[in-house]
């Protein structure tokens, strides 16, 4: 039987039709002996129908899985193939006449839905799901990704930036599928990929704003960005791009010890890249800042005494010392430095089902505890507290005025540890 129905597998492969009705018992073995690769079977949906239309042998409860709807092909409420028009392509080796006959709406017999989810669709949309049986698809004819109200797509794509020296985009691709995952009940499946092509930033915005090749971004929260596109409020990396860790030149170790206070600190001159947040932050708690364009030239400067240190998200400056040549230079070892800095992902304003589903799985999450189980073991914060001792060092809180809602800074499960009372009340030094 099997070398009768290659046909449709590669026929589907290439979408020249959008899914393959097979029976329960067989499915899962073909599924073993063809190739399927780049196929699913359908997780959601069963079309049945019973070969027969005699109510009274439909009603024969021995005979059956369970009951078949009372006047099955009669029942108005109940929608059936014979109110569809479903085209059908034929390979000529599958499926005896009877599934033809079904799937072309023939009135001999009948088929009904079997959802959960069947009565709270929309007419129209039943009407195109029903053909969908124990069915195995195609992943691209498979969309469960929902964007907005209209339009939908087979998966979610996350993009790489040029700008990125360390390897964290595992970590915010995982964190976006279990976010997916506890939504799929409601919204069905849906998975992420990660874009195969770096590009710069700026141009990753660009293809954002034109719903271009990627769908969501992670990216440190700025009034620009949350202007531009929709912010999806809940701190991925749970405040940790804000706790800062300095590049320093090696000899100044004991210097920088001496460190207790930011006073302390505004006798040393930080680096910091042309444009970057950072730079504000530091100047308005008094601590002068020395910029460049170029990220590369800013290790190079530090090694000549342009400035003391250089300041780098807590997950970013272990990878960046292996990525760089940070000869003469050293990850410095006493100090931290912690402002409320997030990290949201973003998407088009217009996909406003995408930000929805995205929000309510990463605050399901939250709420049962796989979000911090999640953060808790990833390699990526693991290697941050056991490799810069996160715990013991002396820390250094600065005022963002973007993030300053004592609310907000007192969500205790938002946070790796809580933010001071009043964190931009009192003064700076």
């Amino acid at each position: 039987m099997f070398a009768r129905i290659e046909s449709p597998f590669r026929m589907l492969q290439a979408e020249r039709f959008g899914f393959f009705p097979r029976g329960a018992q067989i499915i899962l073995d073909e599924q073993a002996n063809f190739d399927t690769e780049g196929l699913i079977i359908e997780p959601a949906l069963l079309l049945a129908y019973p070969h027969h239309r005699d109510p009274d042998l439909l009603q024969r409860a021995n005979i059956w899985i369970q009951p078949w709807p009372t006047h099955l092909c009669k029942n108005a409420t109940l929608p059936t193939l014979d109110q569809t028009d479903i085209p059908l392509e034929s390979s000529r080796t599958v499926n005896p006449p009877f599934i033809h006959s079904i799937l072309q709406g023939a009135e001999t017999f009948c088929a009904y839905l079997k959802t959960p989810r069947a009565r709270s669709l929309p007419a129209a949309i039943v009407t195109l799901l029903m053909s969908l049986p124990f069915v195995m698809l195609s992943e691209t004819a498979a969309a469960a990704c929902q964007l907005d109200r209209d339009t939908t797509t087979d998966r979610l794509v996350l993009p790489l930036r040029d700008e990125i020296r360390h390897d964290h985009r595992n970590y915010f691709a995982q964190l976006l599928q279990l976010a997916l995952d506890k939504t799929e009940r409601d919204f069905g499946p849906c998975k992420v990929t990660l874009s195969q092509q770096p590009k710069p930033q700026a141009r990753l915005y660009q293809e954002l704003s034109r719903q271009e090749n990627i769908h969501i971004i992670d990216a440190t929260v700025m009034p620009e960005r949350n202007e531009r596109f929709r912010a999806i409020p809940v701190p991925l990396l749970k405040g940790l791009m804000g706790y800062r860790i300095a590049f320093i030149r090696a000899d100044d170790q004991p210097r920088f010890d001496r460190v207790k206070t930011l006073k302390d600190l505004s006798a040393f001159r930080a680096g910091q890249g042309e444009g970057w947040f950072d730079v504000q932050v530091l100047r308005m708690h008094g601590i002068p800042v020395t910029t460049t364009s170029k990220y590369e030239s800013l290790f190079r400067m530090l090694r000549a005494g342009r400035f003391d240190f250089f300041p780098r998200g807590a997950q970013e400056v272990m990878s960046e010392a292996q990525s760089f040549d940070i000869s003469g230079l050293a990850v410095e070892s006493n100090l931290v430095l912690a402002y409320p800095w997030p990290v949201y992902f973003y998407v088009n304003k217009e996909h406003t089902a995408l930000a929805e589903r995205v929000e309510e799985g990463l605050r399901r999450a939250k709420a049962d505890g796989s979000f911090d189980t999640f953060f808790h073991s990833h390699p990526l914060i693991v290697a941050v507290f056991e490799q810069l001792n996160l715990d013991q060092r002396t820390l250094l809180y600065l005022c963002n005025p973007q993030h300053s809602d004592p609310a907000f800074l007192g969500q205790s499960n938002t946070w790796i540890r809580p933010w001071p009372d009043h964190l931009c009340s009192r003064p700076l030094h």
